[in-house]
């Protein structure tokens, strides 16, 4: 009822207007959260990354394994729960970007040590997503949401470097591995940058996203 009373309308008057008529699923007119990467000429330096804004993940939440949850949804075994506020203090994650002809480069900076990030995107609403997952060691994997078919995508470059308070990732992505033609303004880009990493008070183990994350219940 609601598709006909509300949806339908909507699609139709966009239609008549001749305008797009999914602007934020296609990626046409973003809609939620939105970071704006700067443009650099080549490789950025330390100054570029100075003056990049920088998002924080600020979404936690502790998966906890459930056998019974197992039975019911193979694919996703775990509840999904909050986590405790002492455990967030010390483990703030921020990330930033960077584009260019060439690509576009993330900067992820981790409070504390070990665990993992991954990177999220996709090209567009309707196109798979990319997954680059990178550990703090600087292993790092690639794969695309493709179905339940996930395929291996090479080209891509990662550094890590450790420091006393924690440790970053530095992954580089050409616009090919993301399978977007370069161009001097790219679209805007679905992404998702979310930490994995052990905690302390509680069994399980957690993650943080930029973006809400919202599991099935």
């Amino acid at each position: 009822r609601a598709l006909l009373a509300e949806e339908f309308p909507r699609v139709e008057a966009q239609a008549k207007e001749r305008g797009p008529l999914w602007p934020d699923y296609t990626g046409e007119a973003p809609a939620g959260l939105a970071y704006r990467a700067g443009k650099v000429e080549t490789g950025p330096t330390e100054a570029d990354w100075d003056a990049a804004p920088a998002a924080a993940c600020t979404h936690w939440l502790r998966h906890v394994y459930n056998a019974e949850r197992w039975r019911k949804c193979g694919y996703d075994p775990n509840d999904h729960l909050p986590v405790n506020e002492a455990e967030k203090r010390t483990r703030t994650t921020t990330w930033q970007a960077l584009w260019s002809d060439e690509g576009i480069t993330f900067r992820i900076a981790c409070q504390g040590n070990g665990n993992s990030v991954q990177i999220h995107i996709e090209p567009a609403r309707t196109q798979p997503r990319r997954v680059f997952s990178i550990s703090a060691d600087g292993s790092a994997r690639c794969q695309q949401d493709d179905g339940y078919i996930p395929r291996q995508h090479g080209g891509w470059e990662v550094e890590t470097q450790a420091g006393p308070e924690g440790w970053t990732a530095t992954a580089r992505l050409p616009w090919e591995v993301l399978g977007v033609t370069a161009s001097r303004r790219p679209k805007p880009l679905r992404v998702n940058v979310i930490r994995h990493l052990p905690i302390d008070s509680a069994p399980g183990v957690a993650e943080c996203s930029w973006a809400l994350r919202e599991p099935g219940k």
